[in-house]
């Protein structure tokens, strides 16, 4: 129903006539810009290259987002997806789609997208073609206030050691309006059915005899497109890829995190993965993912 080539403008008229900042006045939170040359495309969201930004990374366009009441996701406010991303096509991209990576809302715009193409909302296209599919049962965006004790306890570290995170978004899965659907933040889950949508992307987009995706989806997702920075060589469509040899092997790590320094992991010439669920934030500068994706990666090869 619809490609990679295609401008996000054919479904989302609001974000064809993007603007590429010039400068922000951080006075009164304005800012000036000229028109984009390029259009969003599809695989500019999918790959973090359209220029969107988030506000928690940039101080002027935080300003902007807090001024026009754009969520970035976890969210107790009463506010549509639909509402949320056409204030986003109000405020200016940070450079010309497709110039270069920037980690953004892009997949919020993806998580609309879906919703103005399938005519559902995005969770409930989430449970119908993902979650239920997998037996994902305790993955979703929001659950009753009854659930509450459910959910793990996030942390910071402190000088007497760990203590309750200072940061106040935590609750939003079984508090407040629970109507706003964050494509790129808001699902929650536990490890066995993360378990689950990492064994389907290891098995080539199947799982128990279901298929979720394509073969030549899941080699698109794996296959490094652009690059990024650090270890990782590049981004396929959404998920990191490492590639390297190893002695006469050459081994391909695929992965991707969350905001509470959760991660998974995995290696599909072998099958492992690995997967944390350390519910830390802020994340101090522990290396704790790397250097237990090292372990794993050096018991298997």
């Amino acid at each position: 129903m619809i490609r990679l080539n295609d401008p996000i403008s054919k479904y989302i008229p609001e974000l064809g006539k993007m603007k590429i900042v010039s400068s922000f006045d951080g006075e009164d939170s304005t800012f000036t810009g000229r028109p984009a040359k390029n259009q969003i495309t599809i695989q500019h969201l999918l790959t973090h290259t359209s220029g969107i930004g988030y506000g928690f990374q940039n101080d002027d366009l935080n300003k902007l987002f807090i001024k026009h009441e754009v969520s970035e996701g976890f969210e107790e406010r009463d506010i549509a997806l639909s509402q949320n991303i056409k204030r986003l096509a109000t405020l200016p991209l940070l450079h010309e789609p497709g110039e270069k990576f920037t980690y953004g809302m892009s997949s919020d715009v993806l998580g609309y997208l879906i919703e103005v193409v399938s005519g559902q909302s995005y969770e409930e296209y989430l449970i119908n073609n993902v979650l239920s599919p997998l037996e994902m049962d305790n993955t979703r965006i929001y659950y009753p206030t009854s659930d509450s004790s459910r959910f793990a306890r996030v942390v910071e570290q402190s000088k007497s050691g760990l203590k309750p995170t200072s940061y106040g978004l935590i609750h939003y899965p079984y508090r407040g309006a629970q109507r706003y659907m964050s494509g790129g933040a808001d699902l929650s889950s536990t490890a066995l059915d993360y378990a689950r949508f990492v064994q389907m992307l290891l098995d080539g987009g199947a799982l128990g005899g279901k298929r979720i995706l394509s073969e030549g989806s899941v080699e698109l997702m794996k296959t490094p497109t652009i690059q990024t920075s650090g270890d990782w060589n590049g981004l396929g469509l959404g998920l990191d890829v490492i590639e390297k040899e190893m002695g006469k092997l050459k081994v391909t790590t695929i992965h991707f995190g969350g905001f509470f320094s959760t991660t998974f992991f995995a290696f599909p010439e072998s099958g492992a993965m690995g997967i944390l669920f350390l519910q830390i934030y802020p994340m101090e500068d522990w290396g704790i993912h790397d250097a237990f994706r090292q372990i794993v990666e050096s018991s298997i090869y």
